[in-house]
């Protein structure tokens, strides 16, 4: 009789799983089952018991087996290896570097027998760690970076320098030996880099033969300068662990030294983490310049001022990390302790908990039985809680605008409201309904009376404390209320959405995106509703059941943002002037006159296809556009440091009509001299003068002189709509804030820390644009063309 299939499969997926180490979603392993089940049938010549993978080695046949399952993707395939959707779809090649580099030799046309058996000796050397002492017979984890480095020669070295070292033997000792040869050998032809590249594959074998050890990373007496390089986590040492998001004069990091400065910097470059070896070191990085005076040498100062600020920067890259965030047993613990409370501190810990709001807020909560009572203007030093529609309303933070709203521009404006109504999950509804009841008249004044709030004030910290004494908890206050920010930033969240819910500011005080977003309140509420479905023990229902018409059916946020109903109107207005210039008798002013109403076509078409800002001379120089890969050089908002200056994507529609208005431009150029020996122009967009036909510069102040008849809201709205649009079709925050260019410093996606995807960025964000023109009307429009 057969064993049962599914059981058979069941042992050999974990088996695959640990091997080979997929992502959550299984993103191409119909591609990668293939190569997998070669490198397994490698495997069967290789010696495994004397590795002690003698249970392995009787389980390849069935570990192939299950790849060529998987590879046919039939009804026989198991659920747990079937690619799923919902998981964030970046770059994982620092998460899952196995894996990332049988993706991605799996995408190769052809891949020499070599590279196969060495991705066998890397994952057979991963799988097996680090041999500890033989009394404890355990394996210990091969450190982050070297995995990382030795997955990276899987994907990008050479073909000829793998020929070049000739047949790789199956043996592990026989390869170990046969690399650390042909390192020393420096052979002809092999430059020194490619043998580093090499010794990153030896370091992985060596660290699993047990022949080589980790890096020691501390500074000898006498040694060369350390390197600074900072771990992700906030500074634990004092006695209240929320004092590390606060900061009094000086930044307190973890950090550790290291003297292998090569290394380390490869490490940076590469984006690679450091969690693998942390002492307990600190470094504190005060505002004021590091005084050379107290350095070792002329250049200690300098040398200790870059590493700081480059860990700066480094540590800015990465916004939930920021704050340590909880696990699901802090979770489980923190609401099993709420639901047998009758504390008014854990019911004060668990509205911030679900609203992001601090204690000082909370506290400060007021009751409603109807609708109706709740005021039109919301303060933001409190919230409310319905009874009638089940949810709570706050006063999200918004910046403060000194530009005035003209009562002409409310009918082409999107209408806001100034309350963000959101449901109640259901944990904390059932906690509310204990303490009042359904009678509507306890739902009237506040939630806590006066003495209440200041125990709450006082006894929350530790009322806390003594009620999860675990020493594998980490449960604070400040951690409790930053949690639902870090759920809403993680992964496709943004942060303009975690402000507007929960009321925080970023980080670093400000954030540019909230000045230009208006967001529906519906969708917000879904992403409420969707970060609460991600915390377990909330919700007991699904979360449809508790989507719900708001109140007001308005959007919150940017006064200024456009009617998306409205602007297909401006552009076949604009469409319309350009025909009617087209076909005008000739004159002197129809030549200028065509192409003004061409250019302000175009402007408006960039500045909606771009989020381009109103400024002097847009897209500068021909030289901007780059045709092959459809990026745009943006520079709208420069400072000495030029670190806002960006790369944004081009829909084809708008790299159609740039090559219209490129050929435009050189025919109205050859006309331009031989009428009038009028110079070509310095800028790739002007405007020209009806008196005379000389050239005009396009400064904000020309464009609104040319298109005030079809165009009267602030010239930057574009940006407004547009930032606010792609959020609205799903694009992940991370990519509108640098499509935007809202990013502070020591965020910008091509600095040098930077492992942003502009791959990754093309290809999600182009087909949401191309979209969004096509519904308001734009398309690519000839100009006067070859005409002479």
């Amino acid at each position: 009789m057969m064993p049962d299939l599914q059981t058979v499969i069941t042992e050999e997926s974990r088996l695959l799983h640990g091997l080979i180490q997929p992502p959550q979603d299984c993103r191409s392993i119909t591609k990668v089952a293939p190569l997998a089940a070669e490198i397994l049938d490698v495997m069967r010549s290789m010696p495994l018991p004397l590795l002690e993978l003698g249970d392995f080695a009787d389980r390849l046949d069935s570990m192939i087996e299950l790849c060529r399952i998987i590879e046919r993707a039939g009804a026989e395939m198991p659920a747990e290896w079937q690619e799923k959707t919902g998981f964030p779809r970046g770059s994982f090649i620092t998460e899952y570097p196995v894996y990332a580099a049988l993706e991605h030799v799996s995408k190769r046309a052809n891949y020499s027998f070599a590279r196969v058996v060495l991705s066998a000796h890397v994952m057979l050397a991963v799988y097996l760690g680090q041999p500890k002492p033989p009394a404890s017979g355990d394996f210990r984890p091969i450190p982050d970076h070297n995995v990382l480095a030795a997955c990276r020669e899987i994907r990008l070295l050479p073909e000829k320098f793998l020929a070049l070292f000739g047949d790789i033997p199956y043996d592990r000792d026989c390869f170990y030996t046969g690399l650390e040869a042909f390192i020393r050998s420096c052979p002809p032809g092999v430059p020194q880099t490619i043998l580093a590249r090499f010794r990153n594959i030896r370091r992985v074998i060596g660290l699993a033969k047990g022949v080589e050890h980790p890096e020691k990373r501390n500074r000898q007496a006498n040694g060369p300068r350390s390197f600074i390089d900072v771990s992700w986590r906030s500074d634990e040492s004092g006695i209240d662990r929320d004092d590390g998001l606060r900061s009094e004069g000086a930044l307190s990091l973890s950090a550790f030294a290291g003297s292998d400065e090569v290394t380390l910097h490869e490490a940076v470059n590469e984006g690679l983490p450091a969690s693998d070896v942390i002492s307990v070191h600190t470094i504190r990085c005060s505002d004021t310049r590091y005084p050379v005076g107290r350095g070792l040498n002329s250049v200690h100062g300098l040398y200790r001022q870059r590493a700081v600020s480059n860990q700066i920067k480094r540590q800015a890259q990465l916004l939930p990390g920021r704050w340590e965030q909880l696990g699901q047993l802090d979770i489980v613990v923190f609401l099993q302790w709420v639901e047998r409370s009758s504390d008014p501190s854990a019911l004060a810990l668990l509205i911030s908990f679900v609203t992001g709001r601090s204690l000082d807020v909370v506290t400060s909560t007021r009751l409603y039985s109807r609708d109706a009572q709740i005021p039109m203007s919301h303060s933001v030093a409190h919230i409310s809680v319905s009874l009638e529609s089940k949810t709570w309303i706050s006063g999200p933070p918004m910046p403060d605008r000194k530009r005035p709203i003209r009562a002409s521009w409310h009918q082409n404006l999107v209408a806001i409201t100034e309350n963000l109504v959101l449901p109640i999950p259901d944990l904390l509804w059932e906690a509310l309904l204990q303490k009042l009841g359904h009678t509507p008249r306890n739902w009237t004044g506040n939630l806590f009376t006066k003495s209440q709030r200041t125990s709450v004030a006082l006894n929350a910290k530790q009322a806390l404390l003594d009620a999860t004494k675990r020493s594998d908890i980490g449960l604070t206050v400040t951690r409790l209320q930053r949690h639902l920010f870090n759920v809403l930033t993680n992964g496709r969240g943004d942060v303009a959405d975690a402000t507007l819910i929960t009321g925080i500011l970023p980080p670093f005080g400000q954030s540019s995106a909230i000045y230009y977003y208006n967001a529906d309140c519906s969708h917000l509420e879904s992403v409420y509703l969707d970060a609460m479905a991600r915390i377990p023990g909330l919700q007991s229902l699904a979360g449809e059941s508790m989507r719900q018409s708001s109140l007001r059916e308005e959007a919150i946020g940017s006064p200024f943002c456009p009617r998306p109903d409205r602007l297909p109107d401006l552009v076949s207005d604009l469409k319309g002037n350009l025909q009617r210039h087209r076909f005008t008798p000739p004159s002197r002013q129809s030549l200028a006159d065509f192409h003004n109403s061409y250019v302000i076509y175009t402007l408006f078409f960039l500045a909606f296809a771009t989020g381009y800002r109103s400024v002097k001379f847009p897209v500068s120089r021909e030289t901007d556009i780059d045709w092959e890969t459809g990026f745009l050089v943006i520079a709208d908002k420069i400072g000495d440091d030029m670190s806002h200056s960006r790369l944004v994507p081009l829909a084809p529609t708008v790299i159609n009509h740039l090559r219209q208005y490129q050929r435009h431009r050189e025919a109205l150029i050859r006309r331009l001299w031989g009428l009038h020996k009028q110079q070509a122009p310095s800028h790739f967009l002007f405007f020209l003068n009806r008196r005379n036909n000389s050239i005009a510069s396009v400064t904000p102040t020309t464009i609104r002189a040319h298109a005030q008849w079809a165009f009267d809201l602030p010239l930057n709205s574009n940006r407004h709509f547009l930032r606010s649009e792609l959020r609205a079709r799903g694009v992940p925050g991370e990519l509108v804030d640098v499509l935007m260019g809202h990013w502070s410093n020591g965020q910008e996606p091509h600095g040098h820390f930077s492992s942003f995807s502009y791959r990754d960025y093309r290809r999600q964000v182009v087909p949401v644009m191309e979209n969004i023109l096509a519904e308001m009307g734009w398309e690519s429009v000839e100009g006067i063309g070859g005409e002479v």
